[in-house]
Protein backbone atom coordinates (compact mmCIF):
# COMPACT_ATOMS: atom_id res chain seq x y z
CA UNK A 1 0.00 0.00 0.00
CA UNK A 2 2.87 2.37 0.84
CA UNK A 3 4.46 1.63 -2.54
CA UNK A 4 1.28 2.75 -4.27
CA UNK A 5 1.04 5.86 -2.10
CA UNK A 6 4.64 6.85 -2.93
CA UNK A 7 4.09 6.27 -6.66
CA UNK A 8 0.94 8.38 -6.53
CA UNK A 9 2.75 11.12 -4.61
CA UNK A 10 5.47 11.22 -7.31
CA UNK A 11 2.84 11.70 -10.01
CA UNK A 12 1.07 14.46 -8.08
CA UNK A 13 4.34 16.31 -7.40
CA UNK A 14 5.48 16.09 -11.02
CA UNK A 15 2.14 17.42 -12.23
CA UNK A 16 2.05 20.22 -9.65
CA UNK A 17 5.55 21.40 -10.53
CA UNK A 18 4.85 21.23 -14.27
CA UNK A 19 1.73 23.41 -14.06
CA UNK A 20 2.67 25.60 -11.09
CA UNK A 21 6.32 26.71 -10.98
CA UNK A 22 5.44 28.92 -7.99
CA UNK A 23 5.15 25.70 -5.95
CA UNK A 24 8.90 26.09 -5.37
CA UNK A 25 8.48 29.45 -3.60
CA UNK A 26 7.56 28.05 -0.16
CA UNK A 27 10.75 25.97 -0.22
CA UNK A 28 12.83 29.06 -1.00
CA UNK A 29 10.92 31.12 1.57
CA UNK A 30 11.54 28.58 4.35
CA UNK A 31 15.23 28.19 3.54
CA UNK A 32 15.78 31.94 3.41
CA UNK A 33 13.89 32.45 6.67
CA UNK A 34 16.32 30.05 8.33
CA UNK A 35 19.50 31.54 6.85
CA UNK A 36 18.60 35.24 6.78
CA UNK A 37 17.63 35.14 10.46
CA UNK A 38 21.36 35.15 11.13
CA UNK A 39 21.72 38.39 9.13
CA UNK A 40 24.05 36.95 6.52
CA UNK A 41 23.67 37.39 2.76
CA UNK A 42 22.40 34.33 0.90
CA UNK A 43 22.61 32.95 -2.62
CA UNK A 44 19.71 31.03 -4.13
CA UNK A 45 20.61 28.75 -7.04
CA UNK A 46 17.77 27.71 -9.33
CA UNK A 47 17.49 26.00 -12.68
CA UNK A 48 17.60 28.79 -15.33
CA UNK A 49 13.99 28.18 -16.43
CA UNK A 50 12.74 28.30 -12.84
CA UNK A 51 14.65 31.50 -12.19
CA UNK A 52 13.22 33.13 -15.33
CA UNK A 53 9.67 32.23 -14.26
CA UNK A 54 10.03 33.10 -10.58
CA UNK A 55 12.40 36.09 -10.62
CA UNK A 56 9.70 38.83 -10.59
CA UNK A 57 7.78 37.36 -7.66
CA UNK A 58 10.95 36.44 -5.74
CA UNK A 59 12.41 39.90 -6.17
CA UNK A 60 9.12 41.46 -5.08
CA UNK A 61 9.02 39.29 -1.97
CA UNK A 62 12.72 39.44 -1.06
CA UNK A 63 13.72 42.73 -2.71
CA UNK A 64 15.16 44.26 0.45
CA UNK A 65 16.82 41.06 1.69
CA UNK A 66 20.53 40.42 1.02
CA UNK A 67 19.84 37.67 -1.53
CA UNK A 68 21.64 36.92 -4.80
CA UNK A 69 19.69 34.94 -7.39
CA UNK A 70 21.78 32.61 -9.57
CA UNK A 71 20.83 30.52 -12.58
CA UNK A 72 22.48 27.12 -12.27
CA UNK A 73 21.84 24.41 -14.86
CA UNK A 74 23.20 21.84 -12.40
CA UNK A 75 20.15 22.38 -10.18
CA UNK A 76 17.30 20.27 -11.57
CA UNK A 77 14.01 21.99 -12.40
CA UNK A 78 11.74 22.25 -9.37
CA UNK A 79 14.63 22.46 -6.92
CA UNK A 80 16.98 24.96 -5.37
CA UNK A 81 20.16 25.29 -3.34
CA UNK A 82 20.24 28.08 -0.77
CA UNK A 83 23.65 29.04 0.62
CA UNK A 84 24.83 31.45 3.30
CA UNK A 85 28.15 31.59 5.15
CA UNK A 86 29.09 28.01 4.34
CA UNK A 87 25.66 26.58 5.16
CA UNK A 88 23.74 24.98 2.30
CA UNK A 89 20.08 24.06 2.43
CA UNK A 90 19.39 21.46 -0.22
CA UNK A 91 15.98 22.15 -1.71
CA UNK A 92 16.44 19.92 -4.73
CA UNK A 93 13.44 17.70 -5.36
CA UNK A 94 15.47 14.53 -4.80
CA UNK A 95 16.59 15.69 -1.35
CA UNK A 96 13.12 16.87 -0.35
CA UNK A 97 11.64 13.56 -1.48
CA UNK A 98 14.25 11.58 0.47
CA UNK A 99 13.50 13.55 3.64
CA UNK A 100 9.75 13.07 3.20
CA UNK A 101 9.84 9.30 2.63
CA UNK A 102 12.40 8.86 5.42
CA UNK A 103 9.68 9.96 7.86
CA UNK A 104 7.76 6.91 6.63
CA UNK A 105 10.76 4.67 7.25
CA UNK A 106 11.52 4.36 3.55
CA UNK A 107 14.49 5.14 1.34
CA UNK A 108 12.79 5.30 -2.07
CA UNK A 109 14.67 7.33 -4.67
CA UNK A 110 12.84 10.19 -6.37
CA UNK A 111 13.48 8.57 -9.74
CA UNK A 112 13.11 4.81 -9.29
CA UNK A 113 15.86 2.89 -11.06
CA UNK A 114 14.05 -0.43 -11.34
CA UNK A 115 11.69 -1.50 -14.09
CA UNK A 116 7.98 -1.63 -13.28
CA UNK A 117 6.98 -4.82 -11.47
CA UNK A 118 5.00 -7.42 -13.39
CA UNK A 119 1.62 -8.46 -12.03
CA UNK A 120 0.42 -12.05 -11.65
CA UNK A 121 -0.45 -12.18 -15.38
CA UNK A 122 3.04 -11.04 -16.37
CA UNK A 123 1.95 -7.58 -17.52
CA UNK A 124 4.12 -4.67 -16.45
CA UNK A 125 2.51 -1.93 -14.37
CA UNK A 126 2.35 1.61 -15.74
CA UNK A 127 5.29 3.78 -14.56
CA UNK A 128 4.89 6.75 -12.22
Amino acid sequence: MLDIACALARQVLRRELSINPAALQPVIREALATLLAEGRPATVRLHPQDLDRLRPSLQAEFGSAPVAWAADAQVPPGGCLVEAAGTVIDGRLEARWSRAVATLGRDDAWEPTTAPAADADGAAEEGA
